[in-house]
């Protein structure tokens, strides 16, 4: 079975277009490298209409806590976490969710798939 890797990273936290991007990049990679990757920062575009590009960060009435309380339990069954460097104290939490589960860290793309690859 392919590896489960949750990837942690800023969304809110400067440019959301941005941040979108580059854990889009990091998915892709991952998933052509042969993982089962996770991107918790597509549900950004879970509020907003269909034609925009980028909605609302917190679309539905929905908080910060919201989304935590629904990425940690990803996080918590990952085999590996990836965190895009950036500030996020979302992102800084999922590291401490994969911490306290014994989940290895990587804070670099390749070393990631050199070392996890099966």
């Amino acid at each position: 079975m392919k590896k489960r890797v949750y990837i942690a990273g800023p969304i809110s936290v400067g440019d959301l277009a941005d941040n979108i991007r580059r854990a889009s990049e990091a998915f892709f990679k991952l998933l052509h490298a042969g993982f089962a990757p996770f991107c918790p920062h597509w549900s950004a575009y879970s509020g907003g209409p269909y034609n925009n590009p980028v909605p609302a960060i917190l679309p539905n009435g929905t908080v910060h806590s919201d989304w935590l309380g629904a990425d940690l339990p990803w996080v918590s069954v990952a085999d590996v976490v990836l965190r895009i460097a950036g500030a996020s104290k979302g992102a800084e939490m999922e590291v401490e969710c994969a911490d306290t589960h014994k989940i290895p860290v990587y804070y670099n793309i390749d070393e990631l798939i050199a070392k996890e690859s099966q």
